[in-house]
């Protein structure tokens, strides 16, 4: 266990290298970082916090962002040798040599520096990780000693502000972050050149000619985002529902429909959480109005009808309007869009009224004319619909991780600019009331407001 602080012999100043920096960024997207850090960082914490100051707030709860850099340092920062050889992580020290220059080829690393402050609460992160959390409103141990990341972070902030006053900042970050870090987007057609495989196992379960109907059934529908077909059911009932969703499971091939009722059915594949629908009468259009309409009735999932995540599943949506009820086929994942383009063409060979939402965005997918979004590591490629704004991306990946890979699709991405000219001295350093608390700030809502995750 260790010490309490007054235990605790204060060591010297020790300067930070990138490896060792790297590795306080947290791996679980869902980690609030360091809550625990002693007095001692806390004051740094307020130190950087009256340095950040000098320059102008990017937002509400005072944040401001930095493109900061620190040096590679000698292969010690990295690691050390005989322990990673002991426990079999490396065998030769060429071997050790070859994983240090790979992680960290550059002399000098860049960094994401992110800040945010709100009545009392601050948060410092790196590459869109928390690294130090500092909430008033709970208590925490107060142990662990960072003062040297905070000291490194006010002298990396201070470099920022020559940079600025030199006219340099734009131009050194534009060529020495790692693309890895950066927001861009590949259009899919280069996608598919790259990587051929991946087009040949998307198309594997759908053919040209549904496609051409899909394509069809999409012009029909209308450029409308909210388009509603032209008819409607004028009743409903549970087993209708039931046998609309078998039409769907049926052309998707699912298994195990064989000798199933269709609520059996509906139950094997859909998300199990129906808020009653199977409670009530199957064969009632009053029973099944009832149920629909009743607003005391929550929590479930009864449209998820092909159950997965949350952006990996496929919904049967059943919408009513002042003309009756109609149906809406939901589902846009990468993953499952195949399927979902199979259940809404099933529906409409049956005569029924639905519509497809995403029809657009899905139709550019079948045919390769949409851009998929390249989001920086350390962001969950998911509803990152906010990073790309002024346009309509849906699909979302990091950069490959194996470097030939990254190799072979980087010529082929545009890059959105690194939002370096934004970054203003001010000429007053004293602290500054910021000008909008328009909300109370959690890492979940600053971590929202800057990548789209959920």
């Amino acid at each position: 266990m260790p010490r309490k602080p007054s235990s605790v012999v204060r060591r010297k100043r020790t300067i930070l290298f990138a490896p060792q920096i790297k590795c306080l960024i947290p791996r679980n997207i869902h980690d609030r970082g360091h809550l625990d850090i002693d007095a001692a960082t806390k004051r740094k914490v307020a130190k950087l916090f009256r340095e950040i100051d000098r320059f102008e707030s990017l937002g509400d709860d005072n944040f401001h962002e930095f493109w900061v850099r620190a040096p590679r340092g000698p292969i010690e920062a990295f690691g050390d040798y005989k322990d990673l050889r002991s426990c079999g992580e490396v065998e030769s020290r060429k071997e050790f040599e070859d994983w240090w220059k790979s992680d960290f080829p550059n002399e000098e690393v860049w960094f994401l520096l992110q800040t945010a402050e709100y009545k009392g609460f601050r948060t410092i992160a790196l590459n869109h990780r928390p690294v130090i959390e500092i909430d008033p409103r709970e208590k925490h141990g107060e142990w662990l000693d960072l003062t040297d990341f905070v000291d490194w972070a006010v002298a990396a902030v201070r470099d920022c502000g020559k940079m600025v006053e030199a006219g340099t900042y734009g131009k050194l970050a534009e060529t020495g972050v790692n693309l890895r870090l950066r927001t861009g987007t590949v259009a899919r057609t280069d996608f598919w050149r790259v990587f051929p495989d991946t087009r040949e196992d998307y198309f594997k379960d759908i053919s040209e000619k549904e496609i051409d109907a899909f394509e069809k059934a999409v012009a029909e529908q209308g450029e409308d985002t909210y388009a509603t077909p032209a008819s409607r059911l004028d009743r409903m009932m549970a087993n209708d529902f039931y046998r609309f969703c078998a039409a769907g499971y049926k052309a998707n091939r699912y298994p195990g429909l064989k000798g199933k009722t269709l609520r059996k059915m509906y139950e094997a594949h859909a998300d199990g959480r129906d808020e009653g629908l199977g409670e009530i009468d199957p064969d009632s259009p009053e029973a099944f109005d009832k149920w629909y309409h009743d607003r005391d009735r929550h929590g479930g999932h009864p449209w998820e009808v092909c159950r997965g995540g949350n952006s990996t599943h496929v919904s049967l949506y059943v919408r009513h309007d002042d003309k009756g009820y109609y149906l809406d086929v939901a589902g846009r994942s990468w993953g499952r869009s195949v399927e979902t383009a199979k259940f809404f063409l099933a529906l409409k060979r049956k005569g029924l009224p639905v519509v497809v939402s995403d029809a657009k965005e899905l139709l550019a997918r079948f045919r390769g004319t949409n851009r998929i979004g390249i989001v920086p590591e350390n962001v969950f490629p998911r509803y990152c619909e906010s990073w790309f704004p002024g346009e309509r991306i849906i699909d979302f990946m990091n950069l490959p991780w194996e470097q030939e890979d990254r190799e072979k699709l980087i010529p082929f991405v545009v890059w959105q600019p690194l939002g370096t000219d934004r970054l203003k001295l001010v000429r007053k350093s004293a602290r500054r009331v910021p000008s909008s608390f328009r909300r109370t700030l959690s890492v979940r809502s600053f971590r929202s407001a800057r990548t789209g995750a959920d």
